[in-house]
């Protein structure tokens, strides 16, 4: 199957880099004389008219487009899932004129997507779905913007510093950082994309382009209702770090409006209807009484509780430290500029051990990765500038071989044989051509990012507890796999099934595990709003 002989090429190219990056940093420990070599040679190649655009044209092209090419992999591996689908299908629907809407049952079943979530940067694609209607134009897109995230870094730290390696140490730690590598492997939805926006703000702003900075944190606060911490930390440091001689008074309006903002984006949510089930953010903070006015009171009375929960169980510091260790400790040399860092992790530091939110993974990554690479560039650019010599190159040597060893955990990420039956490659094309696009289909999860651009879908449940039996409608179309029968839940199963039999669904295809079945009823009529049904 191509995507996994492709994944196989990309896990090379990671140990690659790695064995690069640690080999790089024993020669640069070795050799004393060897770092001011490397600067010599790229000083000359920033000093070259002809070569001085070649950097950024490699950190341009190259890492958005493996980026991209990896989530086309994931895409065609089967590897995208339910959540994808539905932020497809809310995409699908906005780009046609229905809102902000999705009938999968996880995502409420029919209530307005932003009640669960105030993220919807990926929406801004709506009028170029239009133009390309395929699932690869978002899929593609999110690769591309998230991998952009190292050509950032390399701006921010060679900029205020004036010297390429910092750009290329600072595009290295970026580039092979386990964070990013889960932004680039989550579903394809908004938040991975608050990473890139923060460094490219910062970027905008340190090059004295504020309007355009302040347009891209505007668009920061759309990837998601955690994006406020991220303006509440950059208030404070620029309060800390302003002249003298100029107003305080902005600073002040990003620090205490940061919270109001945060709180006017879950007044938001809460009206637009969430299920309460879906929409409770305090969940994740069990100790602090589940609401609210219960966390207000519990930080005015019990303080002690709030600083014991950021450090206990252990396992939140071992979070801490693998974190910045990701980023050789530089972080923390970093001053003022670790404070974005603190506001924007301590909503998840605070959140209970051991759940993907605390632990960084897959998209909640996002919400840490931007600050933390932004307080590295700045770190870097004070170490390097109070450095010595050797101790510049002890620097540099520490930042790749941290680098290094991130490629090579990179290479357990990737796509893994035997997930998903090895035809679908060639049977779900053959299969999808019997599923037009104005009906409304139930399909197998795995598959539903294939079929996610449609006005209603559905994933077939594997649980009861799921919503599927709630919100469920009358399908046009069914596309079943003998993959979902054995992970169903028996009675899940005995429902769905019993139901489909007694509505004489007939057969339109098969080949292999798949199935797509039709309605009698709506065959050649498909289109029609599909109608509410009682399982």
């Amino acid at each position: 199957m191509w995507p996994y002989r492709v994944s196989y090429a990309l896990e090379w190219l990671w140990r690659l880099l790695g064995l690069g990056c640690l080999i790089a940093a024993a020669l640069l420990a070795a050799k004393p004389g060897l770092l001011e070599r490397v600067e010599s040679a790229l000083d000359r190649v920033q000093r070259s008219r002809s070569l001085r655009p070649a950097p950024l044209v490699f950190l341009a092209v190259v890492p958005p487009l493996v980026g991209a090419l990896f989530k086309v992999l994931q895409y065609h591996g089967f590897e995208l899932g339910t959540s994808s689908a539905a932020n497809l299908n809310v995409l699908w629907n906005l780009a046609h004129g229905y809102g902000p809407f999705t009938d999968m049952e996880w995502y409420g079943g029919g209530v307005n997507f932003l009640s669960l979530h105030l993220s919807f940067t990926i929406l801004a694609l709506a009028p170029a779905l239009r133009l390309w209607e395929s699932p690869l134009l978002p899929v593609a897109a999110h690769g591309l913007v998230v991998a952009s995230t190292p050509l950032a870094a390399y701006l921010l730290a060679a900029g205020p510093t004036r010297r390429p390696l910092a750009g290329w140490l600072a595009a290295a730690v970026a580039a092979a950082n386990p964070l990013l590598h889960s932004c680039l492997q989550t579903i394809v939805c908004s938040w991975p994309f608050e990473a890139p926006l923060v460094l490219w703000s910062a970027h905008l702003w340190q090059a004295g382009r504020r309007r355009l900075a302040a347009v891209t944190g505007l668009l920061l606060l759309t990837t998601g209702e955690h994006a406020p911490f991220i303006l509440g930390g950059w208030g404070l440091f620029l309060l800390l770090t302003r002249d003298r001689r100029a107003p305080a008074w902005p600073c002040w309006l990003l620090v205490l409006g940061s919270p109001l903002l945060w709180g006017l984006e879950l007044w938001i949510m809460k009206a637009l209807g969430a299920p309460p089930e879906l929409g409770d953010q305090w969940t994740k903070y069990p100790y602090l009484g589940g609401s609210l006015p219960a966390a207000a009171a519990t930080a005015l009375t019990r303080p002690w509780l709030i600083l014991w929960n950021l450090v206990y169980p252990p396992e939140k510091l071992w979070t801490i430290l693998r974190t910045l260790l990701g980023a050789a400790l530089v972080p923390l040399g970093s001053g003022p500029a670790l404070l974005p860092l603190a506001t924007a992790w301590l909503p998840q530091q605070l959140a209970t051990a051991g759940t993907m939110f605390h632990g960084l993974y897959e998209h909640y990554a996002s919400f840490v990765l931007g600050p933390l690479l932004w307080s590295f560039t700045q770190g870097l650019a004070r170490l390097l500038r109070a450095a010595d010599p050797a101790r510049a190159r002890l620097l540099a040597a520490a930042v790749l071989a941290a680098a290094g060893i991130n490629f090579l955990d990179c290479t357990t990420q990737m796509l893994r044989p035997g997930l998903m039956p090895s035809a679908w490659h060639r049977t779900v094309p053959r299969a999808l051509a019997h599923i037009p696009q104005r009906a409304s289909v139930w399909s197998d999860g795995f598959l539903s990012p294939h079929v996610a651009l449609r006005r209603s879908l559905h994933a077939l449940p594997l649980s009861r507890r799921e919503r599927f039996f709630d919100t469920a409608f009358v399908p046009d179309r069914v596309l079943l796999s003998a993959h979902w029968i054995p992970r169903a839940e028996p009675e899940v199963r005995e429902r769905i099934l019993g139901y489909l039999a007694r509505e004489r669904f007939v057969e339109l295809f098969r080949e292999g595990d798949l199935v797509v079945l039709a309605n009698p009823n709506t065959l050649g009529k498909e289109g029609a709003p599909p109608r509410p049904l009682r399982l």
